[in-house]
């Protein structure tokens, strides 16, 4: 958002994201499988994804010689999928995609749909959700930018 301000602190900002990300999986309109539909419960609400559509969690940590800071630091999901970061501890974190490290394709894909950086994630069990409903496949890059520690999230084609 270039003018500054965030939706993120503003009231009703997880509705809006719930609506969001049930119309984004209602747009895939295609059917894989017979996987049961993945829930997603936040503080106050809860997101159904559609059938067949998976979630996969990356934990974020403070760097340090106990800890992983990434767990894992590669996730590999198909178009349609979902990935959700969640604080492992108390320290901030902020994920943002590099986008230098993107095709424009890709780039322009997260610009448009919102999810180039995540709102800060400052107490533990906070999450930030990307959908990647009509994401171009490859290889997205991405940085806790503050612990520098940096991560992929593959994307594959969905299978036909």
């Amino acid at each position: 958002m270039a003018s500054g301000h965030s939706l993120w602190g503003r009231p009703g900002a997880s509705l809006i994201l719930t609506l969001l990300l049930a119309l984004l999986s209602a747009s895939c309109g295609r059917e894989r499988g017979t996987e049961e539909a993945a829930v997603i419960e936040l503080a106050k609400d809860t997101i159904r994804l559609e059938r067949g559509v998976r979630l996969s969690d990356i934990l974020v940590r403070a760097n340090s010689l106990t800890t992983v800071p990434l767990e894992p630091d590669t996730v590999t999901i198909r178009v349609g999928d979902v990935v959700r970061f969640i604080s492992a501890d108390r320290h901030p974190h902020a994920i943002a995609f590099e986008l230098e490290r993107l095709s424009p394709q890709m780039a322009d894909f997260l610009r448009e749909s919102g999810q180039l950086r995540s709102p800060p994630l400052i107490i533990e069990g906070a999450s930030w959700i990307v959908s990647f409903a009509d994401a171009p496949p490859g290889a997205y890059p991405f940085v806790d930018l503050s612990q520098d520690v940096r991560g992929y999230i593959r994307v594959t084609a969905p299978e036909p």
